[in-house]
């Protein structure tokens, strides 16, 4: 996979054929990690998370989103959704990050693709469980997200997931293992 572009991101704890091998408190699902600034956190990549009407969508917690603000993240609120949960339909806030590009790393921080078009959405807690009802910080991305990578493969039994960069906002393999100072695979 490395041969090919494609970047190792470890599941340990978040995404495993073994439910043993998972946080009690987390989610079975797959993971990235995103940079907003100096604010660093797990997302949870949901396929069927249509965002359309705002794509790159990244639904954030009231714990991220009080962390963010306390990291003077500045943020703009560009626009309100209505979305149906199961508990019906609910209003949230629609944000742009100002000055401050998205970044999904590898779980050991190594940068793997940069987009300043993204938009933040706070999924306030509710009776649905899921990052809202979580006191720790948290994000789920939409489904838009994938148009960033070439190809992504979900391997549970190896708990990765593998994401092959698409396009120039990409961070080459070259680039990610120079900024983790070790050499680059073959």
């Amino acid at each position: 996979m490395r041969a090919h572009g494609s970047v190792p991101i470890s599941q340990d704890h978040f995404f495993s054929s073994d439910p043993s091998a998972i946080d009690a408190r987390l989610p079975n699902v797959s993971m990235v990690f995103l940079r907003l600034g100096a604010t660093r956190v797990w997302a949870k990549i949901d396929t069927g998370y249509d965002d359309g009407i705002y794509p790159h969508s990244v639904d954030i917690n009231q714990a991220l989103y009080e962390r963010l603000i306390k990291d003077g993240m500045r943020l703009r609120q560009v626009s309100e959704m209505t979305v149906s949960t199961c508990e019906g339909r609910e209003t949230r806030p629609v944000y742009s990050l100002m000055d401050e590009p998205l970044i999904v790393e590898t779980d050991q921080a190594q940068p793997i693709v940069r987009t300043k078009n993204f938009y933040l959405t706070v999924k306030q807690a509710n009776g649905c469980g899921g990052i809202g009802a979580m006191s720790e910080q948290a994000a789920q991305l939409g489904a838009s997200f994938l148009r960033l990578f070439r190809s992504i493969v979900f391997d549970p039994k190896s708990k990765t997931v593998w994401l092959n960069p698409a396009s120039k906002t990409m961070f080459s393999p070259t680039a990610i293992a120079r900024s983790a100072h070790v050499p680059a695979a073959k």
